[in-house]
């Protein structure tokens, strides 16, 4: 579902964000990505939904090979894609529903079937009750909740965040993780972003840590206090 082959990523001529990182994550996985501020999560992540593009090495994600990709062509990557980001993004004069069938109207969706999509995928996420409220009325976690709304009405195949629990408290984290789960249960692969060692270690699932830009460990379901360069993790 997602492969990197000895991907680089340098910005001008001296600093690297990512140096030679290949791992393969297959469909159905769930698979944290940590490590310390700076290490190159962010910039992996902005290279799978093609908002970068990798300087040398291969990237491909859902069956599309990201480097040589047309502009035509990211839209049909994305349709394929969920993405969460930590500081939400949501549209502030918007609602709830407006938000979420947002991106139904863009791909030209009916009338219809937006409602009926944004209904049950709020549902999902416990907010069907906040239809008609605006981002500036629910609290943080409900914000988050929509975020994640928002990247599931269009049922996609990959679901990537980026620090989604990163301002919320220990309970909302272990919520929105529990949602994550059900999710991917439910057959959507799921790729994290997160420094939070106590819910991945909650969690047991697969774990990639980064550091300056390298790949510093992969371990399957491990224990995240036992891996090598776990002090790394903030």
């Amino acid at each position: 579902m997602i492969t990197l082959k000895n991907v680089v990523k340098r910005y001008g001529r001296i600093h690297y964000g990512l140096k030679e990182v290949s791992f393969q994550i297959y469909p159905g996985e769930f698979v944290f990505l940590t490590g310390p501020s700076g290490a190159g999560k962010t910039t992996l992540l902005r290279l799978l939904f093609r908002d970068e593009i990798a300087t040398s090495g291969e990237v491909r994600v859902a069956g599309h090979k990201l480097n040589n990709m047309t502009q035509k062509e990211i839209p049909v990557l994305r349709r394929k894609l969920g993405v969460v980001f930590q500081d939400f993004k949501l549209i502030q004069d918007m609602t709830v529903f407006e938000n979420v069938a947002f991106v139904l109207k863009i791909l030209g969706v009916s009338h219809k079937e937006q409602r009926q999509r944004s209904w049950k995928t709020l549902k999902m996420v416990g907010l069907q009750h906040k239809l008609s409220s605006y981002p500036r009325q629910l609290s943080g976690g409900e914000q988050q909740r929509v975020a994640i709304a928002r990247a599931l009405v269009n049922d996609p195949l990959v679901l990537l965040a980026d620090e989604p629990t990163g301002n919320l408290d220990p309970e909302l984290s272990q919520e929105i993780m529990s949602l994550f789960e059900r999710i991917n249960r439910q057959g959507t692969t799921v790729f994290i972003a997160t420094h939070h060692r106590s819910l991945m270690n909650q969690m047991r699932k697969r774990v990639i840590g980064l550091e300056s830009g390298q790949i510093a460990f992969d371990e399957s379901a491990p224990s995240v206090s036992a891996i090598p360069g776990a002090s790394l993790i903030l």
